[in-house]
């Protein structure tokens, strides 16, 4: 077998088999709430428990990205980092490898039940809400404020 296959096998087991060891974070796209070195427990999830604002490992290439659940489809999820406001990330079904249940950090472990979490979880979600819902208006507001546009956004003739 190809070293860099057994290499990602084993990663991917890891995920899957979290009672081997917790699963470290790296980068800071889910910052604040997952820091650099927090540690994190990715437990199997069956598809129809999965909500959103849970926190998701996947398989994307050769990585396995962790991020939010914003919304669902049939078989596709739409997620988000918690740190990068404009960008989603669509995942199918089957790249799915499990849902973060605790987060170490320092020594101190935050399950998804504890209470920070959830809010956490519910302040992203209508951070979110509210983008998508403001989006239309914020176009409009910027095109409305370029330079040769009259209020109305009619452009300004030019003599």
């Amino acid at each position: 077998m190809d070293p860099e296959r057994f290499r990602l096998n084993a990663r991917e087991l890891q995920l899957e088999h979290p009672a081997l060891q917790p699963v470290v974070v790296h980068g800071l796209s889910m910052f604040p709430f997952l820091r650099d070195g927090d540690q994190l427990f990715v437990a199997p999830v069956a598809w129809d428990g999965i909500r959103p604002g849970d926190i998701l490992t996947y398989r994307f290439e050769d990585k396995f990205p962790t991020r939010r659940v914003v919304a669902r489809e049939a078989d596709r999820l739409r997620l988000r980092a918690d740190n990068w406001a404009r960008q989603e990330f669509e995942v199918a079904r089957e790249d799915v490898l499990g849902r973060v249940v605790a987060r170490r950090r320092r020594g101190v472990i935050v399950t998804r039940d504890d209470w920070r979490w959830i809010a956490w979880s519910r302040l992203v979600l209508v951070r979110y809400r509210a983008r998508r819902l403001l989006a239309p208006l914020r176009r409009w507001w910027e095109g409305s404020r370029r330079p040769g546009r009259q209020a109305g956004g009619q452009a300004t003739p030019v003599v």
